[in-house]
């Protein structure tokens, strides 16, 4: 029989042998999975609880969990570094923060304006899937206004305003702008198209439409009668500040005879035509004259258009109006010349000025060029026998009566009407050279008869008109005062002599060229002197 302690010895034997077989089966089973931290960082809004995964899990996308995107921010997803942690594919290797990744809402583009072809307005958007919500009726526009599709088509003075909206982004600023229309009435011209003009911007000045014959002068504003045009030519400078018409004013081409004669009392008179010198503005700053030539070079100033007369002021026409002839000439008159028809000569400048104020009545202009400054203000009388012979009469170029012409209207008529590029370079009225001087101009030379002839027997300028050298000086409005001092419109501010242009009879070549000036005091009366009528073409 075993002992006691026998049976112990073995049972505790047998306990430390199962213990080392289950020890064996331990190690040779699956280790235990390691396990890692997923953290999560966020500058907008809540980011989720930290979570603990077994090494090898892929993330599902509600672990990955999205944010709510903010007023300013959208999410974009969960960031490794440069890598984005996309549901279902990223694997956790390691413990790891990943970051949310935020992107500012942008502002669409700004909505571009700009107006086609046609004269409608266009809106457009560098997001190409934007949306422009757009109002022309002053409200503000929102989601419920109009979506743009098609160019807006403007008939009057329309303000635009209009927003883009792109997917994901916030609304642009409003942006507005109004419309102008410019319309031009050709007066019977070919059609000018209307132009849609942003306001504070210029209007763009149109190709000149055509008109037969007549040349443009200029496009005009009414007046606010709406019939009467203004005095100046619109400049296409200046903003336009609300829908506006512009008006041609329609002129013969320089040259034309637009007055074939004066009738004064059932009385056609001869040789008293008159001619288009300008037919639209003419800034002196921008002619293109000879160096040695120091009248036009020296003044500055716009010259209007005007019209001449084609011949100087002769006998018969002077006698018509005034009731006498105070000329030197009156007798020893060639077979083949008229008497009547020579210029008249001994006349003062007062005289000259006295005489366009009594035509201007008589063919019923209504406007005289000149009044005075008597001790009760202006006077709007200044004709013969009133006492005011002696006085300076002021000139009032606005007017349609007859006048003398300044000193820039008589030599742009004198040079001009040869057409091209050297009409303003003429050294005489017609040529440039002495040896025929003599088929345009009565003046001194070897065998000449030293006497004043009739009007017009010699050829005319490029301008149509005859004896611009020769023949007769012609009194001009200026003061003979510096050329310098000068302006276009009325010549040296003051002065004791009155300027006379163009030589005469008994004046040798060099002092017949349109750049020749003389003067003398307004009171004087000489046979050489004469002059010629002018009036703005109103």
């Amino acid at each position: 029989m075993k002992s006691k302690k026998f049976v112990l010895a073995a049972l505790a034997l047998l306990a430390i042998t199962g213990l080392l077989a289950l020890t064996s089966c331990k190690n040779d089973s699956v280790p235990e999975p390691t396990r890692y931290t997923v953290k999560f960082e966020t500058a907008h809004g809540t980011a989720p609880a930290d979570i603990t995964v077994v090494s090898g899990t892929k993330l599902t996308a509600e672990q990955l969990k999205v944010l709510d995107s903010t007023d300013n921010y959208i999410f974009e997803g969960w960031y490794d570094g440069e890598n984005k942690a996309e549901g279902g594919t990223y694997t956790v290797t390691k413990d790891v923060t990943l970051v949310a990744k935020w992107r500012e809402r942008g502002v669409t583009a700004e909505v571009s304006f700009s107006v086609d072809e046609n004269g409608r307005v266009v809106l457009s958007s560098e997001t190409k899937d934007a949306v422009i919500y757009y109002t022309i009726n002053g409200s503000g526009p929102d989601e419920n206004s109009s979506k743009y599709g098609e160019p807006i088509e403007i008939s009057a003075q329309t303000t635009v305003r209009a927003y883009a909206q792109g997917t994901g982004m916030k609304p642009s600023d409003v942006v507005e702008k109004t419309y102008l229309v410019v319309t031009f009435n050709a007066d019977g011209g070919s059609e000018v198209v209307p132009q849609i003009v942003e306001s504070g911007n210029a209007a763009t000045k149109p190709t000149d439409p055509t008109n037969g014959d007549m040349v443009l002068a200029g496009w005009y504003t009414s007046e606010d009668d709406g019939t009467t045009l203004a005095d100046t030519a619109y400049s296409f400078d200046a903003p336009v500040a609300g829908d506006i018409t512009f008006y041609a004013w329609w002129l013969p081409k320089p040259g034309t005879v637009v007055k074939d004669a004066l009738t004064i009392n059932n009385v056609t008179l001869e040789k008293t035509s008159e001619v288009q010198v300008l037919s639209g503005e003419v800034d002196l700053s921008s002619l293109e004259v000879s160096s040695s030539e120091v009248f036009i070079s020296g003044r500055s100033g716009t010259i209007k258009p005007f019209v001449m007369g084609q011949y100087e002021v002769t006998q018969q026409l002077y006698s018509a109006v005034m009731g006498s002839n105070p000329s030197n000439f009156t007798s020893d008159v060639a077979a083949e010349e008229t008497q009547k028809l020579r210029p008249v000569e001994s006349v003062s400048w007062y005289d000259a000025v006295v005489f366009c104020n009594e035509l201007s009545e008589l063919m019923g202009l209504g406007e005289d060029a000149y009044v005075y400054y008597s001790d009760a203000g202006l006077t709007t009388v200044y004709t013969t026998g009133d006492g005011t012979e002696g006085k300076t009469p002021y000139m009032d170029i606005s007017k349609s009566g007859y006048r003398l012409p300044t000193e820039a209207e008589w030599e742009l008529a004198a040079r001009g009407g040869n057409a091209g590029a050297g009409a303003w370079q003429y050294t005489y009225a017609g040529t440039n050279e002495e040896s025929t001087l003599k088929n345009y101009a009565w003046y001194f030379y070897e065998g000449s008869d030293r006497k004043t002839h009739q009007v017009g027997t010699k050829a005319a300028n490029g301008l149509n008109l005859h004896d611009m050298s020769g023949n007769v000086w012609e009194w001009c409005w200026d003061w003979h005062g510096s050329i310098e001092a000068g302006t276009a419109s009325g010549g040296a501010a003051s002065g004791s002599n009155r300027v006379y242009r163009g030589g005469s009879w008994n004046i040798r070549a060099g002092n017949c060229t349109v750049s020749i000036r003389g003067g003398d005091v307004p009171n004087s009366r000489n046979y050489h002197l004469g002059f010629r009528l002018v009036r703005s073409a109103n």
